[in-house]
C-alpha cells in the first residue's frame, strides 16, 4: 500500500494487491486510517469485517497484513473471530470475577450489604446496620479484612464457642446470623452465567449449625413486681424534681413514657412531635420505626398526657424529638442506665429497658384489659382470625379506655405507696 491524497468528504477504503480481504479504511479528513480484513467464515454465508488496528497506532502495514492473514487463515478453519471476541471477553470476565470473588474481604462484602441490600419493606435500618457492624468489627475483628471466602466451618464453630464462653451466648447466635447474611450475600454477588456461585459452595454458617445447634435463647421474665409500681413511680419523679439537667429529666421521662405504653426503646426513643397529637389525644409510632413495620397510633392516657405538655414546655419549639439526645452517636435518647438503676433499686430487682414493658402488660392484666386490647397496646400481630379481621380497630380512640386504666392503676398505686412512706394505716387487697 502506497502513500497517497484522500478525496475530501469521503471514507475511503484501499485494498491490498498481496492479502485478499485485507485493506486500509481512510477517515473523510485523511487523518484517522484503519486496517481490516473482511471475509467470509468457511462454513458460513455471514462475511465479516475485523478491525484490526490503526496505521502506525500501533501498526505498520507488514505487521497488519501478518495479523490480517492470520484471522483469515481461522475464518478459513471455520473459528468466526466475532464470536470467538465474545467467548474470549466472557472468559476474561469470568477468571476477573473469580480473582475478586476469592479476593474480597469480608468488611468490602460489609459495606456492599449495606449500601445495596434491600428488604421487603425497603433499606436495612439504622440498627440492623449498627447491630451487623458491631459484630464485624468486634467479634470478627481479624477476620474483617481477610478475604471471605477463606472462612470455613471449622473457624465459624472455634469462634462460636470463643464468643459463648466469654459468657455472651446470645451474641453468638446474633454474629453467626449475621454472618450467615453476608456470606449469602457474597454469593449472590459472584456467580457464573448459570447462576451458580463462584465461592461458598454451601454457607459453612449454615452448614455449622447443622451440627452445633445455636445456643438456646432463655425466655425473660423480669419486670417490676406489681406492688413496686407506686414506690418505682414516686422515685422517678422525685428523680426528675431533684434535677434541674435536662438530660436526667428526659431520662426520667423517657422511663416514664416506657412504662406507661409499652413501647419499645427505639420506637420511644425516635418518638418525633410531630407524631404527637395532644388535641386528638393520640401519638404514632412509624412503620419506619417499630420492630414488625406495622405503623399504629396509640391514645395518649391522662398521665402520658401531663407528662408530654410539661416535656413541651420545658424544649424548645423547634426540637424535633420528644426525648432529644445530645450526645454524637443519635439525636434521641436510646438508653437511661441511671435513671434504670433508680428503678431497680426501688424495685429490689435488677431490670432493664425492655422489662418495662413486659410490666406495661402485667400492670394491663392487673387493671382488666383485655387480652386483644393488650395485643394492640404493644403492637403485637394477631395470628388467629379474630384478632387478624375484628380485632384490629385502627383508630386509636377504640384503645383509649384501655390506656386509660393503665393510668388509673398507677395512679392508685402511686397512693398507695405515699400512704406507706406516711405509715398510714392500709389494707392491700388483690383481685
Amino acid at each position: 500500500m502506497a502513500e497517497r491524497n484522500y478525496p475530501e468528504g469521503l471514507v475511503t477504503t484501499i485494498w491490498d494487491s498481496e492479502t485478499k480481504g485485507f485493506g486500509l479504511r481512510v477517515s473523510p479528513n485523511g487523518k484517522t486510517r484503519t486496517y481490516f480484513i473482511q471475509f467470509r467464515v468457511k462454513g458460513s454465508k455471514q462475511e465479516r469485517l475485523i478491525s484490526i488496528g490503526r496505521h502506525n497506532d500501533p501498526y505498520r502495514v507488514d505487521q497488519a497484513r501478518a495479523k490480517a492473514v492470520q484471522i483469515k487463515a481461522e475464518m478459513l478453519a471455520g473459528v468466526d473471530p466475532v464470536i470467538k471476541a465474545k467467548e474470549t471477553e466472557i472468559e476474561r470476565k469470568r477468571k476477573a470475577a473469580e480473582s475478586e470473588a476469592k479476593t474480597i474481604t469480608l468488611r468490602e462484602v460489609m459495606q456492599h450489604y449495606l449500601i445495596n441490600k434491600r428488604t421487603k419493606h425497603g433499606e436495612l435500618r439504622d440498627t440492623t446496620k449498627r447491630d451487623l457492624k458491631h459484630h464485624v468489627e468486634n467479634n470478627l475483628s481479624d477476620w474483617a479484612d481477610k478475604p471471605i471466602a477463606s472462612i470455613t466451618r471449622e473457624k465459624c464453630l472455634d469462634r462460636y464457642e470463643q464468643i459463648t464462653n466469654r459468657g455472651a451466648a446470645s451474641q453468638a447466635t446474633q454474629c453467626f446470623v449475621n454472618l450467615r447474611a453476608l456470606i449469602n450475600h457474597a454469593r449472590e454477588m459472584f456467580t457464573n452465567e448459570e447462576g451458580e456461585p463462584l465461592i461458598f459452595v454451601t454457607n459453612p454458617v449454615s452448614r455449622m449449625f447443622k451440627i452445633r445447634k445455636p445456643n438456646p435463647e432463655k425466655a425473660r421474665t423480669s419486670r417490676i413486681p406489681l406492688d413496686k409500681i407506686g414506690a418505682v413511680w414516686l422515685a422517678l419523679q422525685k428523680r426528675r424534681l431533684a434535677n434541674a439537667n435536662i438530660n436526667d429529666r428526659t431520662s426520667v421521662d423517657y422511663v416514664q413514657f416506657l412504662l406507661l405504653t409499652g413501647c419499645r426503646r427505639m420506637e420511644a426513643g425516635s418518638l418525633k412531635w410531630s407524631d404527637v397529637n395532644l388535641e386528638k389525644g393520640y401519638f404514632t409510632l412509624r412503620g419506619d420505626v417499630v420492630k414488625n413495620h406495622n405503623e399504629i397510633s396509640l391514645p395518649i392516657n391522662s398521665l402520658l398526657k401531663d407528662l408530654l405538655e410539661k416535656r413541651r414546655a420545658i424544649l424548645k419549639t423547634d426540637e424535633i424529638y420528644v426525648f432529644p439526645s445530645f450526645g454524637k452517636k443519635l439525636p434521641h435518647i436510646s438508653d437511661a442506665r441511671a435513671t434504670m438503676g433508680v428503678v431497680s433499686e426501688a424495685s429490689e430487682i435488677s431490670l432493664s429497658l425492655h422489662d418495662l414493658r413486659r410490666t406495661h402488660d402485667d400492670i394491663a392484666k392487673a387493671a382488666k384489659v383485655s387480652d386483644d386490647e393488650r395485643r394492640q397496646l404493644l403492637n403485637h400481630m394477631a395470628s388467629d382470625v379474630h384478632g387478624m379481621s375484628y380485632s384490629n380497630n385502627p383508630d386509636p380512640a377504640s384503645l383509649a379506655g384501655a390506656s386509660e386504666a393503665v393510668a388509673k392503676f398507677i395512679v392508685r398505686q402511686v397512693k398507695i405507696a405515699e400512704a406507706m412512706l406516711h405509715k398510714s394505716n392500709i389494707l392491700r387487697f388483690t383481685g
